[in-house]
């Protein structure tokens, strides 16, 4: 587990990180690891109600597929999971893994973060560099 992942669980706020060696955004939420486009997404449906068009599933599909497949997340438990989720819903999939221990966990965050306070998490001044 990268630290990212254990400091996540400390806060109910997402980490990002960037990954020079994936050229990958990663966000750690709940100590699940994710894409940022597909933290991006539970954001948008969460706080805005707004949910992504079929080219935008598939393209955060496939940065997330890229990424676990070159071992970007550090493991590579989840072949079952990605290969029988594909695009369709995969980032809802990943709100229930993140939100599995508490399934109140996004209802709670969005009544004590405005929608402008939430999508600044994801601002890249706030995003971490891995070494």
């Amino acid at each position: 587990m990268r630290s990212e992942a254990a400091w996540s669980y400390l806060d109910p706020k997402p980490i990002c990180l960037y990954d020079p060696k994936y050229d990958a955004h990663l966000v750690y939420w709940n100590g699940i690891a994710t894409t940022k486009s597909i933290a991006l997404m539970i954001y948008a449906q969460v706080w805005t109600s707004m949910y992504p068009t079929e080219s935008q599933r598939q393209a955060a599909f496939d940065d997330f597929n890229r990424i676990y497949r070159a071992g970007g997340f550090g493991t590579r438990a989840w072949d079952t999971q990605v290969n029988y989720k594909g695009e369709h819903g995969f980032y809802n999939y990943i709100a229930k893994l993140i939100s599995a221990k508490d399934p109140k966990f996004f209802t709670k965050l969005k009544e004590h973060y405005s929608p402008q306070e939430a999508l600044a998490w994801f601002m890249p001044s706030k995003e971490l560099t891995a070494k």
